[in-house]
């Protein structure tokens, strides 16, 4: 998953290089290719990275999580895409906000309720050719004829008022690169 290891990337360089990074998932998830390639992507990236495991997603499990983070002494968060974080994402950017880390997020909703960066496919694309294929497949089109897309739209989100209360002095490169900044 090269996303993984751009997010890390872009983690990198918004902030001082971190050295302990939590990647926020449920246990399933970093038991399964998707954890090992995040690990992968964080060694490649010269960086500690430790599984901050969900027993289940809610609000309490959260809690726990980020109160047991203080003693891990984690200096940066990659939250993963399992979509069960959307409906937890004001608690989660409000709990990343306490414990005074810098978080890179997997969705766009994230930065919109005051995440650092988001960076993922484009989903409204994603949507948008999921409706074409469908009318196609309705209208008698035979699914084993139909391309196969690789996802090649991405948009990087940046929430400046989150950086300066995190004291980041994001480089002009980065927010360049931002399909939005938020401020």
């Amino acid at each position: 998953m090269e996303i993984l290891g751009k997010r890390i990337g872009l983690l990198i360089e918004a902030t001082s290089k971190p050295y302990n990074a939590g990647y926020l998932a449920s246990r399933l998830n970093w038991e399964r290719p998707i954890g090992a390639a995040a690990r992968e992507a964080g060694k490649l990236a010269g960086i500690s990275l430790t599984g901050v495991l969900l027993a289940s997603f809610n609000e309490g499990e959260y809690r726990r999580i980020f109160s047991a983070l203080k003693e891990d002494r984690v200096d940066a968060i990659i939250v993963s895409e399992e979509t069960e974080h959307i409906t937890y994402r004001v608690l989660l950017v409000e709990l990343v906000a306490k414990s005074l880390v810098p978080a890179v997020y997997p969705y766009r909703e994230f930065a919109e309720v005051g995440g650092l960066i988001s960076y993922s496919i484009d989903l409204a694309d994603v949507y948008r050719r999921l409706a074409n294929l469908t009318d196609k497949i309705l209208k008698g089109a035979n699914p084993a004829d139909i391309p196969f897309y690789q996802e090649t739209k991405f948009e990087l989100i940046v929430n400046l008022k989150t950086a300066k209360a995190l004291r980041l002095e994001l480089p002009p490169m980065l927010l360049g690169r931002a399909d939005e900044v938020i401020e």
